[in-house]
């Protein structure tokens, strides 16, 4: 049985994202030991690890209703899969801005739906979303409010529109929780869990109460997150997994986002990706959404550097 739509309220606030870029930073909760700057630093460098000058990428994004039987997780319903195209610049002195555009390409039935999404490093400034639904012909600016956090789901995912925003460092507290050993030799020496819980005055803008993620310090990857609910229930876990160094950059290949409210799975692989490709500017603008004929002829251009 296929995942049905909701209506279009739902569509709306259901969209894609530029996930390659984002998806890696997604964290989670713990009761904190231990703050320090040290901390902080590499924290940072997880969020602003070298990825390349640009990315452009198509992924798979399936979710399905899911059971947990014998310590694994199936499908109990039919998978809907969306594959998905995008492209992410980064900008700035030490390149921590960003502009990524991401379309649906299939099925035929949602293509055309898009994002677009600027990440800033400047405190205080918040993530900018756009998004473009042929079925209504306009753009629509995604935004949370001062008492609110942002709503809706990526697509009718279990990924979150807060889950795919660049978090900022000042707006939370950050904890060492523990250190463990590698479980695989062919893993970091060590994994670090850091959790994270938002100040007071951001409190009421996030949808989670804590968070706390698993860091490979090594190769300063997210492995493992965990959202905790303002009810102190765990909401979702994540997980980045099939790593692999991708020119000269480490590279999760599959993205996973597992709610245990719902019991749904949503699953993002990474079929291809080429870094630092020359990706105009014209590329990250409103009119990359709305304008079809341009779009058009930015991505077959793109494609043609990609060589797909």
């Amino acid at each position: 049985m296929n995942i049905p739509y909701s209506n279009r309220r739902q569509r709306m606030l259901s969209v894609v994202l530029p996930l390659v870029v984002v998806l890696p930073l997604l964290i989670a909760f713990a009761s904190p030991v231990q703050a320090n700057d040290k901390i902080v630093d590499l924290v940072e460098s997880v969020i602003y690890r070298y990825e390349g000058e640009s990315q452009v990428s198509q992924q798979t994004l399936t979710t399905c209703a899911y059971k947990i039987a014998r310590r694994s997780i199936k499908c109990v319903s039919t998978p809907r899969n969306k594959t998905l195209q995008s492209v992410v610049k980064k900008y700035g002195e030490k390149l921590r801005d960003s502009k990524g555009f991401t379309l649906i390409v299939a099925p035929v039935s949602d293509n055309g739906i898009s994002i677009l999404q600027y990440d800033y490093q400047e405190p205080g400034k918040d993530t900018d979303q756009w998004l473009y639904l042929p079925e209504i012909g306009s753009v629509k600016r995604v935004a949370s409010s001062d008492d609110a956090p942002k709503s809706g789901s990526l697509f009718g995912s279990e990924f979150s529109l807060e889950d795919l925003e660049k978090p900022k460092l000042e707006r939370f507290q950050w904890q060492l929780i523990e250190k463990s050993p590698a479980k695989k030799a062919s893993a970091a020496d060590s994994i670090v869990i850091v959790a994270q819980t938002p100040n007071a005055e951001f409190a009421r803008r996030t949808n989670y109460s804590k968070r706390k993620y698993w860091i490979d310090t090594d190769r300063l990857l997210i492995l493992k997150t965990q959202y905790y609910g303002w009810n102190g229930e765990l909401e979702k876990v994540s997980y980045n997994s099939d790593v692999e160094k991708i020119a000269g950059i480490w590279t999760a290949r599959k993205m996973v986002m597992r709610n245990a409210q719902t019991k749904r799975i949503s699953i993002l692989t990474l079929d291809q990706i080429k870094y630092n490709l020359p990706v105009s500017d014209a590329m990250l603008e409103i009119r990359m959404l709305k304008d079809a004929v341009f779009q058009s002829s930015m991505l077959k251009s793109l494609n043609e550097a990609v060589g797909s």
